[in-house]
């Protein structure tokens, strides 16, 4: 009988637990964890991108981890660099025979679990880009149905911006298929389990997480990557969120009490969106099982499900917990 799961994937929305839930699990059931978030990459900046790798560590028993610290935040990791990454270490933790376990909410580094990405590296056709700005939708979608069948089974028909990009790279898939259609990504293939939060509860949520690591000196730690001369203001605000919120504000152009509001609205924003991208995957086929946060023996439950899966690598060693 096949495995038909290589490893497993918490995701959900800022602030919904995922790593500390990602730490309990590979405590309990052994593995190394590999994030799937944007920000944490960067060194000098744990507050911020809320790497908390005091949870790693438990009885003097650390869970290695991957794709934290491993640029400055002064750089630019593209995202095919980020994705061989990627791959490396998945590799690498299976060597070893180690369950692994993705952890993170950020867009396109939770579809480079399920895309290649190899046609994102093709620059732009200004000129085919304008004359298919001019066609409506279902003039779009009408195109794509005489595309090869290898290109047509990547076409996302719900989105006018993918279907746009996807016919104005079309010469150069058909022009080098040999190069293009048979790239693909080891085999991830995670148990998708979501944490989620009634609204209310995951505002409350943001803001408490904001308040404490407000106190804990998020602030200081921007202010002394810039002392350093390590980032510049204008990377800050490419960073976003807090990065570009705390920038703002080491500026002059809020008070703390305006920092506070602004950047709590603009974190329970990204949780939206978060939320949108995550119902989005569900509809092109992800299953995603998702647990309510605040219920009762949730890790046992989620447990279960893995167990009962049969993620490759797992077992139940620990049957008394």
């Amino acid at each position: 009988m096949s495995v038909p799961y290589n490893s497993v994937a918490i995701i959900g929305t800022t602030a919904s637990g995922k790593t500390a839930m990602a730490c309990a699990l590979a405590h309990r059931f052994g593995g190394g964890i590999i994030s799937l978030d944007a920000r944490q990459m960067y060194k000098g900046f744990n507050l911020c991108s809320g790497k908390d790798l005091n949870l790693y560590t438990k009885d003097t028993v650390s869970i290695p981890y991957r794709l934290i610290d491993i640029c400055n935040p002064e750089q630019k990791l593209p995202l095919q660099d980020w994705m061989q990454c990627l791959q490396n270490v998945f590799l690498d933790f299976k060597k070893e025979q180690l369950p692994v376990w993705f952890c993170g909410g950020s867009h396109l580094y939770l579809d480079a679990l399920r895309k290649s990405f190899s046609w994102s590296a093709i620059p732009a056709n200004m000129v085919l880009q304008k004359k298919l700005q001019l066609l409506s939708t279902p003039e779009l979608q009408e195109r794509i149905k005489n595309l090869p069948e290898w290109i047509r089974l990547k076409a996302d028909l719900t989105s006018r911006k993918r279907l746009l990009r996807l016919l104005e790279i079309v010469p150069v898939l058909t022009a080098h298929p040999e190069q293009f259609r048979y790239e693909l990504p080891p085999v991830y293939n995670p148990l998708y389990i979501g944490l989620h939060w009634p609204r209310a509860e995951l505002i409350k949520r943001i803001e408490a997480r904001l308040d404490e690591r407000l106190n804990q000196g998020m602030i200081e730690e921007v202010e002394n990557q810039l002392s350093r001369s390590l980032i510049t203001y204008e990377r800050l605000l490419e960073l976003g969120l807090e990065y570009k919120f705390i920038a703002e504000y080491l500026r002059g152009r809020y008070t703390f009490y305006q920092l506070k509001e602004r950047l709590g609205i603009a974190i329970r924003q990204y949780a939206k969106r978060q939320m949108t991208w995550f119902r989005h995957m569900e509809r092109q086929g992800v299953l995603i099982h998702w647990f309510e946060g605040a219920q009762s023996g949730i890790e046992a439950k989620i447990s279960e499900l893995i167990l009962n899966s049969k993620v490759q690598g797992i077992e139940d060693a620990n049957p008394e917990i």
